[in-house]
């Protein structure tokens, strides 16, 4: 009980000793933060204290004179001689800019016209003829020529055709027609894209080809050639041959060329024997190539260097790979336009000729009506040609050819004043025209070369 007592009586003890520790701690602490706030108070006396010397130094300044120095004269020693030269790049900066201005004035650029369209009975519009500048007139009538732009008739006379398509291309030229008024007639009525090739021989040849090319048809005129089995087989009183100097071959070449006007190129009637003579068949492409006529040429065989010639050239070709109703029946005759068409996926495109057979325009008829739902597209002759400067696929703008063909050694020189008619039953040179025998059925018609 009394140790309990006395550890009471310490406690209070022990907490008093440990408060006046602090007091002492807090006491201290304040007067040294007084001693620093005095001892700065005396810093800063002493820094705002003018320093003697320095306000001496200072009056003795401003007791100075005050020295205005001159300003300086300053002069150009060579005063320019020559003015300030333009750099070789302004005049260009400055033609560009008002170039570029001018340009930015100018109303929007008519929008390019639509594509020709590619159905093979699509309406069309031709270009009439004569084409102002493409005939030269000679003693036998209309020649046609090169345009001094370089305009071509093989071009400025075809169907329209949008050659950008790229699906395959299938052709066909049917040739005999003029002479007989039904057979012409049922031609004329298939879809335009059909190129029509017409006798020389033919009366009213000028109203038939009208006709056609009215019909949205590009036409061609056949040239006749010495065949096989001549004279048992003859093409024709104007008929080309290998008995001939080329002088009278190319008087004999102007005539059929001076029948009509309109035609884009000359398909071979008959012509197998000529066909295989080059040195008499190179005056001739030379003629149409100066002319800027194009050639149906036919490759069926090793024997065949009209193709190779007019390729070596430059003659505005197309190349016929098949005769279609060279069996003339309905089922050889599907079976060939079959072929065709299985070519053309082949190669991209291929070409026939046909004759005005009553069963070959029938068959002809049904095979195009349906071949555009078959992925493939019917062209005309000129869409499947080729020429310097074409593309394989005739995509390519051709090239310009420069100036107008020589005119071409004839009896009496030609004028450039374009033709208005032809007189459809001049004679040949040196006889009378062919009758009915160059029809199809005819002893003498063919459609090979």
């Amino acid at each position: 009980m009394a140790a309990g007592s006395k550890r009471r009586r310490d406690q209070p003890t022990a907490a008093s000793g440990r408060g006046d520790g602090a007091r002492t701690i807090w006491t201290i602490t304040g007067l040294l933060a007084l001693a620093g706030v005095a001892a700065a108070g005396l810093i800063a006396l002493a820094a705002a204290r003018p320093d003697p010397e320095t306000e001496a130094q200072k009056q003795a300044e401003r007791n100075l004179p005050q020295i205005v120095l001159p300003m300086p004269a300053f002069t150009d020693p060579a005063p320019r001689g020559n003015p300030i030269q333009a750099s070789r790049e302004e005049p260009l900066a400055r033609d560009t800019l008002a170039t570029v201005r001018e340009a930015a004035n100018q109303p929007p650029a008519t929008p390019p016209p639509p594509p020709p369209p590619t159905a093979p009975d699509a309406a069309v519009t031709m270009t009439p003829a004569p084409a102002p500048g493409l005939t030269q007139e000679s003693t036998q009538g209309p020649l046609p020529v090169r345009g001094t732009d370089g305009e071509a008739p093989w071009q400025v006379y075809a169907r329209p055709f949008d050659r950008s398509d790229a699906r395959p291309r299938v052709g066909l030229v049917i040739g005999g027609l003029g002479f007989s008024e039904t057979a012409t007639k049922a031609a004329i009525d298939l879809p335009g894209a059909v190129t029509l090739a017409f006798s020389p021989y033919a009366p009213e040849l000028s109203r038939w080809i009208g006709l056609a090319r009215q019909a949205g048809h590009e036409v061609m005129i056949e040239l006749p050639m010495e065949p096989d089995g001549y004279p048992r087989n003859d093409a024709g009183p104007a008929a080309l041959l290998t008995t001939l100097e080329p002088a009278r071959n190319r008087e004999r070449l102007q005539w059929t060329l001076s029948r009509v006007t309109g035609y884009v190129g000359v398909k071979p009637l008959m012509g197998d024997r000529f066909m295989r003579s080059p040195q008499h068949l190179r005056p001739v492409l030379d003629e149409l190539q100066e002319r800027g006529v194009m050639m149906v040429v036919q490759e069926e065989s090793d024997t065949d260097v009209g193709a190779a010639l007019a390729r070596e050239i430059g003659v505005p070709r197309a190349t016929a790979r098949l005769t279609v109703d060279a069996v003339a029946t309905p089922q050889a005759i599907d079976q060939r336009l079959n072929a065709l068409e299985s070519l053309a996926r082949r190669e991209g495109k291929a070409l026939a000729v046909a004759d005005a057979w009553p069963v070959t325009l029938e068959r002809v008829a049904n095979w195009i009506r349906t071949i555009e739902s078959r992925g493939v597209a019917f062209a005309p002759a000129t869409a499947l040609a080729e020429a310097p400067g074409l593309a394989p696929d005739g995509g390519a703008a051709p090239p310009a050819v420069s100036g107008p063909a020589s005119t071409p050694a004839t009896s009496t020189p030609a004028t450039s004043t374009p033709a208005t008619s032809t007189p459809a039953t001049s004679a040949p040179p040196g006889s009378a025209p062919a009758a009915d025998a160059h029809a199809p059925g005819g002893a003498a018609h063919g459609s090979g070369h």
